[in-house]
């Protein structure tokens, strides 16, 4: 999806270009076609209703807490009219405040961009694009033409130039299309920041100031500065076109060496020479270089048929056709991956609830089975459960105990710090009552004691009875043994008498 470009060519005389706005992208660029072909795919994977999508995941992200990525990729993808874009705004902020912001598709930052810009909503697309922790949201090289045409053609070129410099630090300047498209957007008036709602965070271990004149840059005329600067090494432009472009950029920049000695060794155009004129009598506080160099910017020859922008255009309009052709071919495969993979994740997203719904489904099958197994088995396990019961009881008697122990000592304890003549009076008290029964037990014992010594007097008489007893049967046992033979020799007697 590629889409209509359209670019301000500035021409400053004294300290401004003069505007001429012309079509430098061609219609076909656009590939509105294609793009718009999402919904017949959404159609094809039963997404429909762009209001009612975007409802359901919204009240998933309320419901659950969060919704998958392909789901605020359909709600955003859906999406076209403006009522829309609150609520597509916050399922995007939603998705990046949870677990799986990481998997955020690429379609929907590029969906989320070509709706802001479709109802020229800018401001909050600079909103977004300046705050990645909230958002995430990043452009590719086809949505920066897209962004950049429409800064261009709204007259946006601070924004633009600020949010091309944070794509040249994502090393995307190198695409030839929007880097000539850019160098024609910088060369207009440039209005302050609002840093009104800037935050500003203090680190205690960053001793000095330091600025790195890269990541540091916060002044416009440095970041258009050192952008021209990166784009007259990267875009194949000829020496003498790259020479004047990096003389503006050195001029904005504040390198007034570089711009002193392009001056000496190349021929400047007159709209150059005005523009960097026109920037040099701004600088209030002007040093020995500047004035030097402000010398040598007057004294070149004025020739008003060169103008730098023309060239530029000529140079564009040489290398369109290939980078658009080669850009939209990008852009279509592009498209096509995004349903492809759309598509699978839906997929996969279903398989997955059917998968859930089938582990709950056996789960809940297996405890209906351990239940009755239970039931059936409720007999031959009722030893167990009384054992676990009685186990149980006991434990709740000693918790019990315990609880009335602790009462009672927090209650002792409270008496003792906040009323010691209390505390002695519930001493006596508490000996008076627990010494008689005391006594009582002590004398109880005592006769318990004497009768277990009796007892135990009883029970060693009749252990020497016993063993008395086990000794005279002993000698028993030989007398039955002696009367046994007494009558065994009589009766031998007897038969020999016979």
């Amino acid at each position: 999806m590629l889409v209509d470009c359209l670019v301000v060519l500035m021409r400053r005389s004294v300290r401004y270009l003069l505007v001429a706005q012309r079509h430098l992208l061609s219609k076909k660029f656009a590939l509105n076609e294609e793009w718009n072909s999402r919904h017949r795919a959404l159609s094809e994977l039963g997404i429909e209703g762009g209001y009612e999508w975007i409802t359901a995941v919204q009240k998933k992200f309320i419901s659950a807490g969060l919704a998958s990525a392909v789901d605020v990729d359909a709600a955003v993808c859906i999406a076209e009219e403006l009522d829309q874009l609150d609520d597509v705004l916050k399922i995007v902020y939603k998705l990046r405040h949870i677990e799986i912001t990481g998997r955020m598709l690429p379609s929907t930052e590029y969906a989320l961009i070509r709706l802001l810009l479709k109802h020229h909503k800018t401001d909050i697309l600079l909103a977004i694009l300046a705050d990645p922790i909230n958002y995430g949201i990043f452009l590719n090289e086809h949505s920066a033409c897209l962004v950049i045409d429409n800064f261009l053609e709204a007259d946006k070129i601070t924004g633009n130039s600020l949010r091309w410099t944070e794509l040249s630090v994502e090393q995307r300047v190198f695409e030839e299309l929007p880097s000539l498209d850019y160098i024609v957007g910088t060369e207009s008036n440039i209005k302050n920041v609002d840093d009104e709602h800037e935050m500003i965070f203090k680190f205690p271990y960053l001793k000095n100031e330091y600025n790195d004149m890269h990541f540091d840059l916060t002044d416009p005329d440095q970041l258009i500065g050192k952008n021209l600067l990166w784009f007259s090494n990267c875009v194949p432009l000829n020496e003498k076109e790259a020479g004047n472009i990096r003389l503006i950029g050195s001029v904005f920049f504040g390198n007034y060496i570089l711009a002193k000695q392009l001056l000496e060794t190349t021929n400047i155009f007159s709209s150059v020479a005005a523009i960097c004129q026109s920037k040099l009598q701004q600088i209030t506080i002007k040093t020995d270089d500047v004035r030097k160099l402000q010398t040598i910017v007057d004294k070149v020859e004025r020739n008003t048929d060169e103008k730098l922008s023309d060239m530029i255009i000529k140079h564009l309009r040489t290398v369109q056709n290939a980078e658009e052709k080669n850009l939209m071919e990008i852009q279509r495969n592009i498209f096509l991956n995004w349903r492809q993979n759309r598509a699978d994740l839906i997929k996969a997203q279903v398989e997955t609830f059917d998968l859930k719904l089938r582990l709950k489904e056996t789960c809940e099958e297996r405890q209906k089975l351990r239940d009755r197994w239970e039931m059936l088995n409720f007999f031959e396990n009722r030893l167990k459960w009384e054992d676990t019961a009685a186990v149980k009881a006991e434990f709740l008697k000693a918790e019990e105990g315990k609880r009335k122990m602790a009462e009672r000592l927090s209650e002792s304890a409270h008496i003792v710090d906040h009323d010691p003549s209390l505390a002695l009076y519930r001493l006596h008290e508490h000996i008076g009552k627990t010494l008689p029964i005391l006594v009582a037990r002590k004398y109880t014992m005592a006769d318990l004691n004497s009768r277990l010594q009796g007892a135990c007097f009883d029970l060693d008489n009749v252990l020497l009875t016993v063993r008395s007893m086990k000794k005279a049967a002993a000698s028993f046992e030989n007398i039955q043994e002696m009367l046994r033979d007494c009558i065994h020799y009589k009766q031998q007697l007897n038969c020999s008498d016979k």
